[in-house]
């Protein structure tokens, strides 16, 4: 295999990898900022190496879930126990 075909298979990889058991799959739920209230909706997961995942919302931005749990409030659903 050549460098780019070795990257695009990982890049696979990370984007089909399984969300680890401990944390929660937050695909298709809407946050609202505490911030500055801005509202996005979670599209897609990547988990990286190390298991961190990172999220990606509907208008492209990328956050860890540590990120959305400081600064973010789920809507439309309660938040499970333990989030």
């Amino acid at each position: 295999m050549n460098k780019d075909e070795i990257r695009s298979n990982n890049d696979a990889l990370r984007r089909n990898a399984p969300i680890p058991a401990n944390e929660f799959d937050i695909r298709g739920v809407r946050f609202e900022n505490i911030h500055n209230g801005i509202t996005m909706e979670i599209v897609s997961h990547w988990v990286g190496d190390m298991g961190v995942i990172l999220w990606t919302s509907d208008a492209g931005d990328i956050y860890s879930t540590r990120d959305i749990k400081a600064h973010w409030i789920m809507q439309d659903i309660e938040e499970p126990e333990g989030w």
